[in-house]
């Protein structure tokens, strides 16, 4: 029985490289042979975005009690990442129903991918944490803290060294990344930069002027600001832009 068929054409501009593209129909052929379901895919599978047959196909799939989906590859042309969406929805409903899912007979790119998606532990399992006596708790936090200390050592060791070779001129950083992050610290930060200062005087403003309210000084509070920014909060903002800039 064919359960659906599904078609679509998209248009891209030739001044940026791309063209007019006809696509051949998207085909999803359903057949039942007892508790065995198998799906024959064929035509291009680009930008198959049809929530509505999916849900006629898993109503279909619902409606009797199967023991195995085959999914097979009946003359797939183009394809991108929705059919393997298909095939990982399919996949997670047999695993969720226990059956048995084979997508052996999709073609190599597609079977390899789906194993990739299939092997990657999206919930790995937590360690189980077992009691240990007082002494062997007292000697294992004890070990977790060396072993930290070290590695912010070895970091701290790490960045000197960086920072030694910077100086050698022979830092390990080609020039184009240079570029690229003096870009991002540049223009690209005026926005942010402007609005967290904007929000820091603000602040400071606002906490100034209630003490300065006591003593009848509000009118310093434009001073209290300007020298803040300039003097402490213009280089904490800097630091910390920078670290997250780059």
């Amino acid at each position: 029985m064919k359960l659906l068929t599904y078609a679509e054409k998209y248009r891209k501009n030739r001044l940026f490289g791309f063209h007019l593209q006809r696509l051949k129909i998207m085909n999803i052929a359903v057949n039942t042979n007892e508790d065995i379901v198998k799906i024959d895919f064929s035509g291009d599978f680009i930008r198959f975005s049809d929530d509505t047959e999916l849900k006629s196909l898993y109503s279909l799939l619902a409606k009797q009690k199967y023991s195995k989906i085959i999914a097979a590859d009946s003359g797939v042309g183009k394809w991108d990442s929705s059919l393997l969406v298909i095939l990982f929805d399919l996949g997670k409903y047999a695993q969720a129903n226990n059956l048995i899912f084979d997508y052996s007979y999709m073609n190599k790119g597609v079977k390899g991918l789906t194993d990739l998606a299939f092997s990657v532990d999206r919930k790995p399992t937590p360690a189980n944490s077992v009691k240990l006596p007082f002494l062997a708790a007292v000697g294992d936090w004890g070990l977790n803290v060396i072993g930290s200390t070290k590695r912010g050592f070895g970091f701290l060791k790490d960045v000197c060294d960086s920072v030694f070779r910077f100086f050698r001129f022979k830092a390990v950083m080609r020039g184009v990344d240079f570029l690229f992050a003096l870009e991002d610290c540049g223009y690209k930060a005026v926005s942010i930069v402007s609005l967290i200062s904007f929000m820091v005087g603000l602040i400071l403003a606002f906490v100034g002027a209630v003490q300065l309210q006591m003593f009848g000084a509000e009118v310093y509070v434009a001073a209290l600001v300007a020298i803040g920014m300039t003097r402490i909060m213009g280089a904490v903002m800097a630091g910390i832009i920078m670290a997250g800039r780059t």
